[in-house]
């Protein structure tokens, strides 16, 4: 379920940052996808984070 969530959040961002790109006004944007300013301004923090996972490692020897 938080898969799906994520999946749909995602898709959103996606639509809004196409209007951008389409000359749409930033302020237009949550009314035309249907959202509060909000919970536009949540989504977008959201997922425009980039995270990079790194291995957590005790030291530089390898592990077998």
């Amino acid at each position: 379920m938080n898969g799906e969530i994520t999946h749909y959040l995602r898709e959103l961002h996606a639509r809004g940052q196409k209007l951008l790109r389409q000359g749409v006004a930033a302020d237009q944007i949550p009314m035309l996808l249907g959202l509060s300013l909000a919970r536009w301004v949540e989504i977008s923090s959201a997922c425009s984070v980039r995270v990079v996972a790194m291995p957590l490692i005790a030291n530089d020897e390898p592990h077998c």
